[in-house]
């Protein structure tokens, strides 16, 4: 029987990220794979995870060098800061490429040693002791510490200095080139943003935004991106979310020629310019605005009508990459906007500020200029390539043609009701569908959808009322 006063302690309550599954992102980068069991099986293969628990355990995660390991910047903002969930990752980093080694000589302080080199690999690490080889398991063992530092741990009595040599790491190694990818023909192996190819075979989902946090505001990468986002598995389409380089565009007035510059003009693409930084922290707008993307989904009934834009974004400020502060009134974000691009705006809080994608203002098509409603076109076209698959190869008879449309009206009416389309329809396309066509095998329908579009600007016209003063103060009185 007890007594007295005790205290229990109960194992903290992680909230589940909310899924969306209209946002789902793909995003390409540097992980600190050095942290995981096996660095060299999570190289060029596109790797989910749902929580920061399993990115930590499959990819390794690390809060002090975001910017190095740009995947982490992702896992940051969707895992801890927004809780979307899932999030497709593709790290580059090559454990046999992107590679230096090491060797110190280092003092043994109360049987063990903090390594003083950062992001080495565990199973590289060898001991001596006075020219003698020291075997783990038996005379050592190894960890990382919180902050990811290698901790070796001596099993029996060990004292004065220690060669440690082996091979870490190095972020700073992977270039552009290793984020664009490529096939390899004689392996048949994809890398880079080329494994976009393999999210719908390996998971049965289709990629909604690709972002490369940290080399997308490379030309050649923004180009690598825009193109991947046209065409998936030969039938699918995505989005991609790029970052205007800060170094060579420093104010809201070279916004419009930096874009311009660095050809960001897709259909598929929204700019964001320029860093932002959470609690001193730089980091990549792309990773904050495509987390945003997501968790408005899933506040949505996970369809993608409604703008990020405006949205609070939870950082602590716009910065350029050398930290120096951004902050931009109506008038500067406006000029930003113009030109196509969104931008971060200290409105009653930080927030994503922009609807247009980098189409504009080439291009006037609303569903082409408008992120939200770009956006739903293509995740309601991917879902129709999904959702009909089951019917290719049926006879082309009228139970088809039946099915499909009394379907499809189904969701589109569901869309009016629910407030997200001033309309939607689907008939069969007869000027379209010949007898030569027909014959071929190819059935043809006519598919319209009228998503709202962003309320963009919200006027009021204000006058002043000379009337109400003269009936009030007795000029139109009996009197």
């Amino acid at each position: 029987m007890g007594h007295g006063v005790k205290v229990n302690e109960l194992a903290t309550v992680i909230k589940s990220p909310r899924t969306a599954e209209a946002g789902i992102q793909l995003v390409i980068g540097t992980a600190p794979i050095h942290l995981v069991e096996d660095p060299q099986a999570v190289v060029n293969v596109p790797v989910m995870c749902k929580d920061l628990n399993e990115a930590k355990a499959k990819l390794g995660y690390s809060k002090t060098e975001m910017e190095k390991f740009t995947l982490c910047q992702s896992m940051f903002w969707n895992f801890e800061i927004f809780r979307t969930s899932p999030v497709i990752f593709v790290n580059v980093l090559d454990p046999e490429k992107h590679v230096k080694e090491f060797s110190n000589e280092v003092d043994v302080s109360k049987n063990q040693i903090v390594v003083p080199e950062k992001n080495v690999l565990r199973k590289s690490v060898k001991v001596s002791n006075s020219g003698t080889d020291l075997e783990e398991g038996v005379d050592f063992i190894t960890s990382f510490d919180q902050d990811g530092q290698l901790l070796i741990a001596f099993l029996k009595e060990i004292s004065g200095k220690l060669n440690i040599s082996g091979k870490k790491i190095d972020p700073e190694m992977v270039t552009y080139e290793d984020v664009i990818g490529g096939y390899d023909v004689s392996t048949g192996k994809e890398s880079g943003i080329q494994l976009i190819r393999r999210i719908y075979p390996m998971f049965g989902i289709t990629a909604a935004t690709i972002i490369a946090p940290g080399y997308s505001h490379i030309p050649a990468v923004g180009a690598a991106l825009q193109i991947a986002c046209e065409s998936i598995n030969g039938v699918f389409r995505a989005e991609c979310i790029l970052d205007l380089d800060t170094d060579e565009c420093r104010n809201p007035d070279q916004v419009e020629t930096a874009k311009e510059d660095a050809v960001f003009n897709s259909i598929h693409a929204y700019v964001v310019w320029p860093m932002i930084q959470k609690d001193g922290i730089i980091l990549y707008g792309s990773s904050n605005a495509a987390a945003l993307t997501q968790a408005t989904d899933s506040k949505n009934g996970n369809i993608p009508n409604v703008s990020p834009s405006n949205k609070t974004a939870y950082i602590s400020g716009a910065v350029l990459k050398d930290g120096t502060e951004v902050y931009l009134d109506f008038t500067q974000a406006e000029t930003v906007n113009e030109a196509g691009v969104a931008t971060y705006l200290n409105n009653q809080g930080w927030k994503l500020w922009g609807n247009y994608t980098a189409a504009y203002p080439d291009t006037k098509d609303p569903k082409d200029i408008f992120f939200s409603i770009r956006r739903f076109f293509t995740w309601h076209g991917n879902g129709f390539i999904k959702n009909y698959l089951v019917h290719c190869d049926d006879p082309t008879n009228e139970k088809l043609i039946d099915t499909i449309v009394d379907e499809e009206n189904m969701v589109c009416n569901g869309y009016v009701s629910a407030g997200v389309c001033a309309g939607a329809g689907i008939e069969l396309n007869r000027e379209k569908n010949t007898t030569d066509s027909l014959a071929s095998g190819k059935l043809y329908f006519l598919q319209k959808l009228t998503p709202y579009p962003p309320a963009q600007e919200i006027i009021n016209d204000l006058m002043y009322d000379p009337e109400a003063l003269y009936n009030e103060l007795g000029g139109g009185s009996d009197a």
